[in-house]
């Protein structure tokens, strides 16, 4: 189901500040695990707080072909990434060797492709009566509606 994975993707983007590119997959056919997010690249930690952090390696990034970290933190409320993640996990179960954001389709696992996730996120802003957004657009209203 893409929905769970559509949902837990855009909370994870954007409480994680990463780009929508660095965790979809350009099309179905171009997933390659040294490449793209998976499962397997999700670790718990603890920062120099005492805090519980949801680690992602990136194995390449738009900047940095060697790749880095990205993290967040549990967040308080609807749009919690980690209350997220876990229902995709818990719907999808995505193998620890598929893409992180894999959802499933007709008994097999799919990566969520950046073409299938921002017509989603289209619809879902038509459906709630707002104005569909492009691009970094969608980290900026998501930001402008977590501040509230």
């Amino acid at each position: 189901m893409t929905y769970p994975s559509v949902g837990s993707c855009l909370t994870t983007t954007f409480c994680s500040t990463a780009r929508a590119g660095e965790f979809t997959i350009p099309n179905l056919s171009s997933f390659k695990p040294t490449i793209h997010v998976k499962r397997s690249d999700v670790r718990l930690e603890t920062d120099f707080n005492g805090l519980a952090i949801t680690v992602f390696h990136l194995p390449r990034t738009k900047s940095l072909q060697a790749g880095e970290d990205d993290f967040w933190i549990k967040q308080h409320g609807p749009t919690d990434p980690e209350a997220a993640l876990a229902n995709h996990f818990r719907i999808n179960n995505p193998p620890l060797d598929n893409a992180l954001f894999s959802y499933e389709h007709e008994n097999a696992h799919r990566p969520l492709t950046k073409t299938k996730f921002i017509p989603r996120l289209t619809r879902a802003a038509k459906a709630a009566g707002l104005n569909p957004l492009q691009g970094h657009a969608w980290s900026i209203s998501l930001g402008a509606f977590l501040s509230t």
